[in-house]
């Protein structure tokens, strides 16, 4: 395997590390974590430089990029402001990836230019409030009429739902089904279609990313916008959760990045008894673990993205991408809290959000548990679920 990043990949990182340094303040980030409000001036202007059509084709307006390019793009955007990573990861993940596998070529005109220029957002609905992981266990169902589809039922945890035009919907299509995995198909809703409720949920991190529950009472879809086959959409999404687990890890070796960063500089620049705490070996040692652990995330992500990016199988490497790098964002918030001390625990200080935000992937968008289950499983052993 060849991990070797192109000249062209090493341009793509420094543009983004260019922009997050001019674009990105410190002081603008803790404003709308405050605020909760969503960065779109930041989002425009990423559009205009033509990064929001990455991995979205050349004939439709995109740079024709692929999964190793998105993976770096991530985590250098999760180095300088964390949520700005996130809303690229969730906004050029879902829709782009599955109108380009399944669309047929008129959703491909329809939506591939709009998404590459920044003009629409697209978010995935999949979760439910009483399935969570089991994701299978879906309630929201589309009956078939006419000329178009009747969608009743409720997604929970849909993140950016607030500020999104169009929802990427699973719902189930056929009731009565052998395996639990077909029946299931997926929509392009648009949200400002009658019937449908979005209620943003108050939470813990992420904040300038709104996490949003909708309702869907008597929507009416057009058949036409049935999104590859029906009853096959769990299989149709398969290969874009084998991109999701990648780029999550991405983003997680990012946000684990700024936190090694910063614990770094404190280390240097905090004084006590007369010297630097960074000359403390349990300093050290925390810190130099922190690096350790994101070096071998970051060697497990490039594997699996250098898999996708060729077509090879990837399953096992992308879900232990996420596992390692989520648990070393988690080490490094957790270790990056404990050398800052008393300055972490306050809101003049960034660790406190690099460790609110780094909660959140130890358990989405599958939890590490499950994760663990399924690679046990692949050694050979029962199936624990």
């Amino acid at each position: 395997m060849d991990f070797t990043i192109t000249e062209e990949q090493e341009m793509l990182r420094a543009t983004i590390r260019k922009f997050v340094d001019k674009e990105c303040p410190r002081v603008f980030q803790r404003e709308i974590d405050e605020k909760e409000e969503f960065p779109h001036r930041l989002w425009d202007k990423l559009g205009g430089l033509g990064m929001l059509g990455l991995i979205i084709e050349e004939k439709y307006g995109g740079m024709g990029g692929n999964v190793m390019d998105m993976v770096l793009a991530v985590e250098e955007l999760a180095k300088g402001m964390f949520v700005l990573g996130d809303a690229f990861f969730q906004f050029n993940c879902f829709g782009p990836t599955t109108i380009r596998y399944f669309g047929n070529e008129k959703q491909k005109e329809a939506y591939l230019p709009k998404l590459a220029g920044g003009d629409i957002k697209i978010c995935l609905g999949v979760t439910e409030s009483h399935s969570g992981t089991d994701a299978l266990g879906l309630k929201t169902k589309a009956e078939e009429k006419e000329d178009h589809y009747l969608i009743n039922g409720s997604k929970m945890f849909t993140t950016g739902a607030h500020i999104s035009d169009y929802i990427m919907l699973m719902a189930r299509t056929t009731k009565e089904v052998q395996k639990k995995s077909y029946g299931i198909s997926i929509f392009m809703v648009d949200l400002k279609t009658k019937g449908i409720t979005i209620n943003r949920i108050k939470k813990v991190g992420l904040k300038a990313l709104g996490t949003c529950e909708i309702f869907f009472e008597d929507v009416m879809v057009p058949k036409e916008n049935l999104m590859g086959e029906r009853d096959k959409g769990w299989y149709h999404l398969l290969d874009t959760l084998n991109n999701e687990r990648i780029v999550i890890a991405a983003l997680c070796s990012g946000g684990a990045q700024a936190a090694l960063n910063d614990a770094v500089q404190y280390a240097k620049e905090r004084i006590v008894f007369s010297r630097p705490i960074g000359q403390f070996q349990a300093i050290q040692h925390y810190l130099a673990d922190m690096f350790t652990k994101i070096e071998l995330a970051r060697l497990m992500i490039y594997k699996a993205a250098w898999l996708q990016s060729n077509g090879l199988p990837c399953a096992i490497e992308a879900n232990m991408a996420k596992l390692a790098a989520s648990e070393a964002f988690l080490y490094a918030t957790a270790k990056g809290m404990e050398i800052l001390a008393g300055y972490g625990f306050t809101m003049e200080y960034d660790m406190q959000r690099y460790w609110r935000d780094s909660k959140l992937f130890e358990f989405a968008p599958i939890t590490n548990e499950m994760v663990r289950n399924f690679l046990a499983e692949k050694l050979g052993l029962p199936r624990s679920y």
